[in-house]
């Protein structure tokens, strides 16, 4: 018994049992009782809609940083910025579906006669745990794919172990930058429910 060691998320626990006294929640509600509680810090927290800022986001931005400041005020980059915030020509429909949720990361591009006005060309998501074999999670990346494509937008998705690897992440963005859209042509754009129904399964009924 004093080398027993139990390694669990007991709120997780008692959410799952419910009111339920199954042999797990018993254990767990012993052992928080009459155990040593040891909770270590953690950088990860997983989150539904907002973008965790784990050591992975962290490091990312740290990498590609030197990049976009060599070029001045052509392109800015932000981290953790709302949909609506990032995407100002959305459509309601759209901010509806996408919910309360952010962009790990967004590269903006100058426009206009002087330059002084920023349109959201690139999207950088972090891939972290969260994002294995979770069918939620994929539906809704699949959602702020289509809604960025709808837009003009790009999404580069980073797993969590390529947050360093510089040549491969600005080989992405270069890639992609260059079949960027007519940046003055942000007026008018399509809802993701406007789209026929045989080019998506992504129906407002969803």
């Amino acid at each position: 018994k004093e080398q027993f060691i139990f390694v669990g998320d007991k709120k997780a626990i008692d959410v799952l049992s419910g009111e339920e006294d199954n042999d797990i929640k018993v254990l767990s509600d012993y052992v928080y009782k009459n155990g040593d509680l040891i909770v270590p810090k953690s950088d990860v927290t997983i989150a539904t809609d907002f973008s965790n800022n784990s050591q992975s986001e962290k490091d990312f931005f740290a990498t590609i940083t030197p990049y976009f400041n060599k070029r001045g005020t052509k392109m800015r980059i932000e981290r953790n910025v709302p949909v609506k915030e990032a995407i100002k020509t959305i459509h309601p429909d759209d901010l509806v579906a996408m919910g309360q949720k952010e962009f790990d990361l967004i590269v903006q591009a100058s426009y206009g006669m002087f330059n002084n006005r920023y349109r959201t060309v690139v999207v950088f998501e972090i891939d972290g745990g969260e994002h294995i074999g979770s069918k939620a999670t994929a539906q809704r990346d699949r959602i702020k794919e289509k809604i960025c494509a709808n837009h003009g937008i790009s999404v580069i998705r980073i797993a969590n172990h390529e947050v360093k690897d510089y040549e491969l992440i600005i080989s992405l963005f270069e890639c992609v930058i260059k079949n960027i859209p007519d940046i003055e042509n942000v007026d008018k754009q399509l809802s993701l429910f406007d789209w026929d129904e045989n080019e998506t399964s992504l129906t407002q009924k969803e």
